[in-house]
């Protein structure tokens, strides 16, 4: 347990001579998802932390996706498989985890469960008309497809 959960706020609130208080677990969700646009992964992975650490009717589908995708950024596959499975938990529905998480598994050398993944994410996909994520989940099973095909050995 830290001593100040939030001590960059603190610090930063403190010096400019403003009451601290700390941010509730959708304000955290909302900077993590800046943090995501600016690239900043580890800094996610931070505000999607102290989200989940507070008891708070909170989209933990999204804050499960946005961690594991910040740690699939960071080449931490095996990490990113478990938030995004912890996503899926929460939202069946949650196309972009099943995405991801097939091409986690294929960073990690095992296309068939990425291929698996794959059509449970393109149906999705499609039913929400995501038109760029069909493409993209396209792209991935060509991608295994060219792979797997040419006689090297699936794990």
């Amino acid at each position: 347990m830290m001593l100040f959960p939030d001590f960059d706020g603190f610090a930063r609130l403190r010096g400019e001579g403003k009451k601290y208080t700390q941010l509730s677990a959708s304000e955290y969700l909302e900077l993590a998802e800046k943090q995501d646009k600016n690239h900043e992964y580890e800094k996610v992975i931070v505000s999607c932390n102290r989200a989940l650490d507070q008891d708070q009717d909170l989209d933990y589908a999204k804050v499960y996706y946005l961690r594991g995708l910040a740690k699939h950024h960071l080449d931490e596959y095996k990490l990113a498989i478990s938030d995004f499975e912890q996503s899926i938990e929460q939202n069946e529905d949650y196309y972009e985890a099943y995405y991801y998480r097939a091409e986690a598994y294929c960073k990690i050398g095992n296309f068939p469960a990425a291929r698996e993944e794959l059509p449970k994410a393109r149906s999705l996909a499609v039913e929400s008309d995501d038109d760029e994520f069909i493409t993209k989940i396209e792209d991935l099973l060509y991608q295994i497809n060219s792979r797997t095909a040419g006689g090297s050995k699936d794990e």
